[in-house]
Order: C-alpha cells, then structure tokens, then sequence
C-alpha cells in the first residue's frame, strides 16, 4: 500500500522508531485536556458546556502527553485521529503517546502519519462494527512500516506542506 519508495528511503517498523509512553496521571494533574481533530491533529479541548469538563479526581489514570510526542487515538485513526503535539496537557486513557525515536523530523512525523496513504492503511487494518468505532491493535500499528528519507528531506517536506497547508488555511 505504500507504493514506490525511493531507494535511497528507509523503511521501518513503527517499533523500532516509536515508543510508548507509560505516563500517567496518578495525583497531580499535568496541563490541559487535549483531544484530537482530523483537521489539525492534537489540539486543546474546547468545552461547549463547562458542565462537561472532568474534576481534577476524575482524571486519574487519564494519559500524560508531553510536547513533541506522537498522540494517537487508536479508535478515531480512520479520521485521521492522531498528531504530533505542539502541547504538554493530558488525554483520555484511550488515547495512546508515543516518544518520536532519533532522526525523525516531528513536523514530518505530523504530516507522514497523517497522510491519505496512511489513513487508508488504518482504516483497511482497523477491526470493528461500526465506521466511528473502527479500532487498529496496537500490534497492528507496531508492524506499521514507516517510511524514513534523510533528515534534510524529511525537513523539506514538512516545509514544503506547512507552507500549502498555511495557504490553505488561509482561504
């Protein structure tokens, strides 16, 4: 499903480039709450009803992000329900976080696993009844190959989409 990669590219599992986080909140709350949208990937949580907003006791066990880790909410990813975040806040124990292993550019990271090619990986994966319940394993995403150019494309790239993605944003 990845298609032709360029030779001088590697390819990798997400095992060997990702790691689980294992932190959670035990007493003390860490930022804010966090959640994900397929448009922009981890972003803070806006409330429609103050109502609806967790006490700080409840949020235990809720998992920690911290800035520059890779957020995936492993039951949203045919949405594109996941993203590099820019955030040091918290998400529900759903969610999965991720540590972004050395020469992976994060705004790469951002864009690679957000990407159509990508989505449509998670979605033929993903395993459910129901299209908003569809959920990828997490041995499945651990065998996720991850493709790798040399940092300075990696840089380009990401460049290169912020810059069209900016002007998107823009109209």
């Amino acid at each position: 499903w990845l298609g032709d990669v360029p030779a001088h590219w590697n390819v990798t599992r997400f095992r060997h480039k990702f790691q689980e986080s294992p932190e959670k909140i035990d007493k003390e709350v860490v930022g804010v709450m966090l959640s994900v949208s397929g448009y922009r990937g981890i972003e803070i949580k806006e409330y429609d009803d103050e109502n609806r907003r967790r006490l700080d006791d409840e949020l235990v066990n809720y998992r920690i992000v911290r800035v520059g880790q890779l957020v995936v909410n492993s039951m949203w990813l045919n949405a594109a329900g996941l993203g590099v975040s820019a955030f040091e806040g918290h998400v529900s124990p759903a969610y999965r976080c991720y540590w972004i292993g050395e020469g992976l550019d994060l705004r790469y990271v951002h864009h690679l696993m957000r990407s159509a090619v990508y989505v449509e990986a998670y979605t033929s994966m993903a395993q459910g009844i129901r299209p908003n319940s569809l959920q990828l394993s997490r041995t499945d995403l651990m065998n996720l190959p991850v493709l790798i150019p040399p940092l300075d494309e990696q840089k380009a790239i990401s460049s290169f989409l912020d810059v069209e993605t900016s002007k998107i944003d823009g109209l």
